[in-house]
């Protein structure tokens, strides 16, 4: 009896989680955490977050999950109560700002369902009063330049209601709903760039396909100047004026590898670098309200770096770090600049506070950081990877906790874009994953953001060539410092990650154990051509560097080229499972591109599993719907790995 016991618990340790999927060697003697439920690591939608303080520092705003969707909240600073602004939908609000009278704010949510940006005029001291819809019109994209005046008589935003391609700045009067267009664009203008007194004083514009042109209006003349120029590989993003409004703030790389900040003289048209960060691209910079001023400048190397442009406030960045390697986002300040909301966030989640700069005392507003310690969460660590041809490739590495960090499964997870990046911050299916047991490696390969042009460039017509192979020399390194058994890693991935995933089952069948393809595309001339049928203007130049990238469809060579990257068909060629997850309504990788993979794989008899998430599009937004796609994953992972399920 005792023999079968001893024999009936060592089953019980070896198959746990999962009904009858073996634990990986490495796992079964480790002392792993327990097993956290699936739901555990999507418990921020209780939370509160990007919390905004009023231009007269009386009043917060803030997003907050409320019955299954984000809504806006306000209160006075000091009092309890909190009002919830009415939406009349039942749609999510993804931003929202301030108006300068310190009263009424805008927002924007989708009340079709279909990605169309709405914009609404809210009063905070009537919460339940209607909101003004500044963009009635059904289908209208738009977005903010500016609110003047006062009592916010006059609102300056961007829409294409007049031309779907033309983005038109409007004035919008909310009290008469009067809706004029002040400067028409010929489907060119990419932004306008208009002053605090609602002067319109420049646009950014393409010229063609790979060129982009800055514009500045004569304040006399009202006639156009031409006053920067530069390629599709550049970039150059507005950011504010100076104090008094014959300067610009930009973020730039022109003429230079990586984007840093630039003052712009007006007058002169001579652009002076203000600040560089010595390996990365400077990802954003916070200018002051009142001193229109910047005052400190973010940036990721490995961890998130804030380096400060305003002496003063380095000793405010140090009361608000937790640690040397806490993130830092100053999200707003009151005109006075002593108020601000700012949020700390570290690879366990984020805080949000309100800061007193004149008094260093800081309050906890919200939070969703993973403050409870029986939650067992994994670190994040920075790694730097070199690749076959001399490239750095940073990325990170994840591991189990309680495990030996020794041939352990791995889940190489590929991030989207590709024109995109991994960051270090908390994430759901890192730490998801690593709860099963898995190591997960995240690798910034040639072609991701925010290392410079050089790094991105490197990219051009290596698609499913030197991309993919420095993923491959990702899994090599992990293999090679011991952390990833090589005959147990899983390549997995959503939109280019997806492609990805199923190109390193079709091109390399016999590096991964298996694959998870999340709305990822499989026939790339589909795809391309999918790009040629729609039009609007932001995507003018994203085909111009499709084409670029990957080839152009309309000529031989191009379709070609297409079809030897198109993992479609290769499908003959895989050999190991993948599982296709893609949602029905997904508007920029069409659904078809998963289903036909699908009926290919099972036409030639591979192993193939599937799940179709109904109203969801290319990104999955739905809880359930990612609860539902987690359980499949860790089962698909544990039959064919040996990590842990429930």
């Amino acid at each position: 009896m005792k023999a079968f016991l001893r024999l009936f618990f060592v089953g019980c340790f070896l198959f746990s989680g999962c009904a009858s999927y073996r634990l990986h060697p490495s796992l079964q003697q480790a002392n792993l955490p327990p097993l956290m439920r699936i739901s555990a690591f999507f418990k921020y939608q209780n939370r509160k977050m990007d919390y905004r303080i009023s231009p007269d520092g009386k009043r917060l705003a803030w997003l907050e999950y409320h019955k299954g969707y984000f809504k806006l909240f306000t209160k006075i600073i000091g009092k309890k109560d909190a009002a919830i602004i009415e939406t009349g939908c039942w749609c999510h609000i993804d931003w929202y700002e301030w108006a300068k009278d310190s009263r009424h704010l805008v927002y924007r949510l989708d009340t079709e369902g279909k990605g169309w940006g709405h914009l609404y005029l809210a009063d905070a001291e009537n919460p339940l009063q209607a909101s003004v819809n500044l963009t009635p019109n059904a289908q209208t994209r738009a977005s903010l330049y500016r609110i003047c005046g006062a009592n916010s008589q006059k609102v300056l935003l961007s829409q294409n209601s007049r031309c779907r391609h033309c983005f038109d700045l409007h004035e919008v009067n909310p009290a008469t709903g009067e809706d004029r267009v002040i400067a028409r664009s010929e489907k060119d203008v990419l932004q306008w760039i208009v002053d605090e007194d609602g002067a319109l004083r420049g646009r950014i514009r393409t010229i063609d396909a790979y060129k982009n042109q800055l514009d500045i209006c004569d304040q006399t003349t009202t006639k156009w100047r031409k006053a920067l120029q530069w390629n599709c590989h550049e970039e150059v993003r507005f950011l504010s004026f100076t104090e008094d409004a014959n300067t610009l703030w930009l973020l730039s790389n022109r003429k230079r590898d990586r984007i840093g900040l630039v003052r712009f003289d007006l007058r002169s048209f001579a652009e002076t670098l203000v600040y560089e960060d010595p390996e990365v691209d400077v990802a954003s910079v916070f200018i002051g309200p009142k001193s229109h001023q910047p005052e400190i400048a973010f940036s990721w190397p490995n961890y998130p770096r804030t380096h400060p442009l305003n002496p003063k406030i380095i000793q405010d960045l140090e009361q608000l770090k937790t640690d040397d390697h806490t993130g830092i986002s100053i999200l707003s300040m009151d005109d006075t600049e002593t108020i601000w909301t700012v949020s700390a966030f570290d690879d366990r989640g984020s805080d949000w506070y309100l800061y007193h700069q004149d008094t260093h005392e800081k309050t906890l507003l919200g939070s969703n950081r993973r403050q409870d310690k029986s939650l067992p969460f994994s670190n994040v660590t920075p790694v730097v990877i070199p690749s076959k041809d001399g490239l750095s490739l940073r990325g990170y590495l994840t591991l189990p906790q309680g495990a030996p960090p020794k041939k352990l499964p791995m889940v190489l997870l590929v991030h989207g874009g590709p024109w995109s990046r991994d960051y270090w911050r908390y994430d759901d299916i890192v730490q998801f994953l690593a709860n099963r047991g898995y190591a997960v490696l995240q690798l910034n390969f040639r072609g991701s953001d925010g290392y410079g042009i050089q790094f991105r460039n490197a990219a051009i017509g290596e698609f499913a060539a030197k991309m993919h192979d420095d993923l491959l020399d990702g899994v090599h390194w992990a293999v090679t410092e011991g952390y990833a058994d090589p005959d147990a890693v899983a390549i997995v991935g959503a939109s280019y990650g997806g492609y990805a995933a199923l190109v390193g089952l079709a091109f390399t069948p016999t590096v991964f154990a298996c694959g998870i393809s999340i709305n990822g595309l499989s026939d790339v001339g589909a795809f391309m051509e999918s790009l040629e049928s729609a039009p609007p203007l932001y995507q003018k130049q994203g085909i111009a560097m499709w084409h670029l990238f990957i080839g152009n469809p309309k000529s031989a060579a191009g379709k070609a080229l297409f079809a030897e990257k198109s993992p479609l068909t290769a499908a003959k060629r895989i050999e190991k499972p993948v599982l296709i997850i893609y949602g029905d309504k997904d508007g920029r990788v069409d659904p078809e591109h998963s289903e036909r993979m699908i009926s290919e794989l099972k036409r030639l008899d591979k192993p193939v599993e599937s799940l179709r998430l109904e109203n969801e599009g290319h990104g999955i937004s739905r809880t359930r719907h990612n609860i539902q796609m987690f359980k499949k994953m860790e089962t698909f992972l544990a039959r064919h790995m040996g990590g842990r399920c429930l």
